[in-house]
């Protein structure tokens, strides 16, 4: 089976809204990690979810649901991340993206590598 080489248009925030139902990638902070919760499917199998809330510079709030392999990753608030082949979706007439199964999640900086033991930020001018 061939990898997908392709993972949309890297888009700002506040133009979700114009790539309903496309697939994309989104570069941005994240705010919160809402803890995965399991439930059933209509079918009866058991699903895992997580919930994000991000931002960038176009758009402070946004959320991405986080379906089962991508709910185990390690990110934490103040991360910056990138997510590659997320679909933009709308639920109760909001915006949002939720990944699928050729998603993929990349931390490239956790906050606790942005300050070094002596408090300083070595990434911002520091040490």
């Amino acid at each position: 089976m061939a990898g997908i080489g392709w993972y949309g248009p890297l888009i700002d925030l506040s133009a979700a809204s114009s790539h309903l139902g496309a697939y994309v990638q989104l570069l941005v902070f994240v705010h919160q990690f809402h803890p995965p919760q399991r439930f059933r499917a209509s079918n009866g199998r058991e699903l895992l979810k997580g919930m994000l809330q991000v931002g960038d510079n176009t758009q402070p709030y946004f959320h991405v649901s986080l379906w089962q392999k991508h709910v185990c990753s390690d990110v934490s608030a103040g991360d910056v991340i990138l997510l590659q082949n997320v679909k933009v979706t709308r639920f109760r007439n909001v915006a949002m993206a939720t990944t699928i199964q050729q998603s993929s999640l990349s931390i490239l900086v956790q906050l606790h590598e942005l300050l070094s033991t002596d408090g300083e930020a070595p990434y911002l001018g520091g040490k």
